[in-house]
This record gives C-alpha cells, structure tokens and sequence, in this order.
C-alpha cells in the first residue's frame, strides 16, 4: 500500500490519499510533494511504520523533494525513528542540530510508565513561552490525550508524540501545536469495553460519543474526565482546533464559543487513534 503525504499537513484531512491497495505485504509513505508537516504528519509517519513493521510487512519512506521540508523530518526524529525498521528513498540533508527544547519536541516515543512526565515537560516548556495560565492548561490537556494513548489505546509498539510551540512573532497567531498517535485499541473499542457503552454500533458513533462531557472509559478519581471535557477546558482559555481519527472514523472539533463537533466515516480505516491539538493564545 501506498500512502501520499503531498502538499501541506495532509493528514488533517479526512481521507488518507491512497494510490495502491493490493500489496498487503508492503506500506509506502510517499512524502515526495509534502510541502510543510505539522507534529500530525510527524507522529503519524513513525506511527504507521511501527505498526506495519511489527505486522511484518516491509516499510519504505520516500523524503521530500523540497530539501527542507526534508530536513525538518530529519530534525524531528522521523528519519532517525525509521532508519533501523525502513528503506529511506531519497537525500537526507546535512544538519547541524541546534537546541529547540524551548519551543518544540521531536518524535517521542510514550508509555504508560512516563507519560506524566512528558505532559509536564510540555506543560513547563509552554509556561515558559507563553504564561502560567496556557502552560496548566497545556498539562491538563496534553495529559488527557497522552493518558488515552498509553491506556486505552496502548499497543506492543507504545505512542508517539511531537509539539511545536509558536510565539506569534512572525505569524502574530501564538499557541501550541501537539499530537499523539497510537496502534492500539480504537476509541470504539475502548468504550465498548465497558458496560456502560454497549449501544455504540461504530466508529463515528464512538467518536461522538466520547466527545461528550465526562465519557470515559475508565471514569476514576483524577483521571478519566474524557474528551469532551478538555475540549471545554480548551475553548475558555482562546479556542482552537482538534482533530481524532480512530479506526474507520475521523471527528474534526472547533473549539470556540459553541463547540462544533463534525464526524463521518472514512474509506481507509487505521489502527489506534490519532489525536491533534492547536490551542490559540488570546
């Protein structure tokens, strides 16, 4: 199967762009017309290629024509994450890597044993860059996703995660971007493992559903506040945006005054879930 990343943040969109099918043996993630990818593409490419290698199947990415583009993959960990389970086609740049640990996080590989401990890395390094109200807000938020990832969704390769933090100063649009994406469970899954979800008939189903207030899978003391919860979190500190894709599904959330919630089926299902997360700064 082949997989194109062409243009900027494909992956947001709802359908995955496939343009071969019938080798069940391979996957090819195509990134030779990507032209920007946001912390999605990233942890969603060495996501994929995880998943596949572990099922066996041989693995291949194609870099970006477009040599920097090439090189914030590079930057990132992608290429890094890949070389040892994936053939690399194409030219990786030469680098001299500088410290951005102020302002972003390269793929990250997650588990259960140290989420906390990313979310709150996340949550100090927004502080720093954009107040103490944005970073809590940051932990709050990035904790839920990352806890979801590693529990409900954990799987025999983990999660992995990536962030970049904007100031404004060249977009004047401050805030952050994260995602999490796991091989695990889907959201559906997850839910209908317990007693409490029985009447979800599928994945769009699921996804309505655990967006709103207080559904969780694991309602516990300090934990378990679900989706629909951090989307409301979100909206009273600025808005945004957030994007879930799990399993044959994908929900795209406005996070303003009035929450807007769209979801629908998708043709090419996906194991896991993806979740993305752009939080504005008023």
């Amino acid at each position: 199967m082949r997989i194109l990343l062409a243009d900027r943040r494909p992956l947001q969109r709802a359908e995955l762009v496939i343009d071969f099918h019938e080798d069940e043996h391979a996957l090819a993630l195509d990134a030779r017309a990507l032209r920007w990818a946001s912390p999605l593409e990233l942890a969603a490419i060495v996501t994929l290629a995880n998943d596949a290698h572990t099922r066996g199947r041989k693995v291949a990415l194609v870099l970006p024509e477009d040599r920097d583009v090439a090189a914030y993959l590079a930057r990132m960990n992608v290429v890094d994450l890949l070389e040892p389970i994936a053939e690399i086609d194409g030219t990786i740049p030469t680098q001299t890597r500088r410290d951005h640990s102020s302002k972003l996080l390269e793929v990250t590989g997650v588990t259960r044993t140290d989420a906390s401990a990313v979310a709150a890395k996340l949550g100090r390094m927004t502080t720093s860059r954009l107040g103490s109200k944005i970073g809590v807000l940051a932990f709050k938020a990035l904790g839920e996703l990352l806890d979801n990832a590693t529990n409900h969704g954990r799987s025999d390769i983990g999660a992995f995660t990536a962030a970049q933090l904007y100031t404004g100063a060249s977009s004047g649009l401050p805030g952050f971007e994260f995602a999490v994406c796991d091989a695990g469970m889907s959201i559906f899954e997850s839910l209908r493992a317990s007693v409490h979800h029985q009447d979800l008939e599928d994945d769009r189903a699921a996804l309505e559903h655990a967006l709103q207030n207080g559904v969780s899978s694991t309602p516990s003391p300090g934990r378990g506040h679900g989706l629909g919860d951090l989307g409301d979190q979100v909206t009273r500190e600025g808005g945004g945006r957030m994007l879930l894709r799990s399993g044959s599904a994908v929900a795209s959330v406005v996070l303003r005054a009035r929450r807007l919630v769209t979801a629908r089926p998708v043709a090419t299902p996906t194991n896991g879930t993806w979740a993305w997360l752009r939080v504005r700064v008023p």
